[in-house]
């Protein structure tokens, strides 16, 4: 994984450290690269409702993957992602990850051993 020049790693939650885990395994995986993080908590201030000021998401770059490669890297995210609280979207020019649980969902499955 690669962060753009730039952005503010400062207070993001851990559940958006994990994802970009799962990100740049899935980008690997997919595209036989990692992925690059464009945006975390950083230059959203004209958008105070925006989870990114909050560090609860994240934009990757997709302009350097094909389409279709792109298309399979965000329905592997939805799938592993959406039921651990997290919404992934697929923009023109980015997949946004946000951490924004629901009840009973959690990046993190207390129990297991």
């Amino acid at each position: 994984m690669k962060l753009k020049r730039g952005v503010n790693r400062e207070a993001v939650h851990p559940a958006i450290w994990f994802a970009l885990g799962v990100a740049d395994e899935v980008y690997r995986q997919v595209a036989g690269k990692g992925c690059v993080v464009a945006s975390l908590n950083d230059s959203h201030a004209d958008r105070p409702k925006s989870l990114h000021n909050r560090g609860r998401a994240a934009d990757l770059r997709t302009r350097d993957v094909t389409l279709p490669k792109v298309s399979e890297i965000h329905r592997q995210l939805v799938v592993r992602l959406d039921p651990r609280g997290f919404d992934v979207v697929l923009e023109p020019d980015h997949i946004h990850i946000e951490y924004d649980p629901k009840q009973g969902e959690a990046w993190l499955q207390e129990g297991a051993a």
